[in-house]
């Protein structure tokens, strides 16, 4: 009996033993987990931190996990203060910033799982904004965890809008231009062959007349060069 008593005790040490050294490599891998993954995400944030896109994470009750600089900048808002905070709840008593996070919210609402892409006004004290946002979901599912990026497309839209304009005027400065130098062979033609043939009173005229054209035509050429 002593025998079988002490058989069970080693027994019991030794199951003992091997769960001891089963939760000390478990929590030696929680921890090495809970490392890794608090390197992935230094190591997202900076990248992050970096970009000067606009990237604003989201969980998937829309409430606001992370806001890089980019953002936070666009919006004027604190990225730790909106941190679980509802999109479009976030940005204080800023109505224009406010109703960008509402339209961002409807349009997740509205798309679900699906990407989406929109551009759209934001009024800022620098002036009213372009900004082109994209949702994009993070995980599978009903309800997944959300992305939403967005760029400041204003001097973009602007410079597109300038080189418009400049196109414009280029053609209609070639349409002014094509008939400017026929016109001004015409008055110098008609000075030539019709000088010679008129009165005094009359060749004057006509040498005003045409002078006034030439003059004319060259200072067009000028003015559209």
């Amino acid at each position: 009996q002593a025998s079988a008593r002490k058989d069970e005790l080693g027994m019991l040490m030794q199951s003992f033993n091997r769960m001891t050294q089963q939760l000390s490599e478990a929590r030696e891998n929680a921890e090495e987990s809970r490392g890794k993954l608090a390197e992935a995400k230094d190591y997202l944030e900076s990248i992050l931190g970096s970009v000067s896109t606009a990237v604003i994470t989201l969980d998937r009750d829309l409430r606001i996990r992370m806001v890089n600089p980019a953002a936070a900048a666009i919006l004027g808002v604190d990225p730790e203060a909106a941190k679980n905070q509802p999109l479009g709840e976030c940005c204080g008593g800023d109505s224009s910033v406010s109703r960008f996070g509402a339209d961002m919210r409807q349009h997740f609402q509205e798309h679900g799982s699906r990407p989406w892409r929109e551009q759209i006004e934001l009024a800022t004290d620098a002036g009213v904004r372009q900004l082109l946002a994209r949702g994009t979901p993070l995980t599978t599912g009903d309800m997944p965890e959300y992305a939403l990026v967005f760029d400041d497309v204003t001097q973009l839209i602007q410079a597109q809008r300038d080189a418009a304009w400049g196109e414009v005027a280029r053609r209609m400065a070639h349409e002014i231009k094509n008939p400017l130098t026929p016109i001004q062979l015409s008055a110098e033609r008609m000075q030539v062959k019709l000088a010679a043939k008129l009165e005094n009173s009359d060749r004057q005229v006509l040498m005003r007349a045409t002078e006034m054209i030439v003059n004319q035509v060259e200072s067009m050429k000028s003015l559209v060069n």
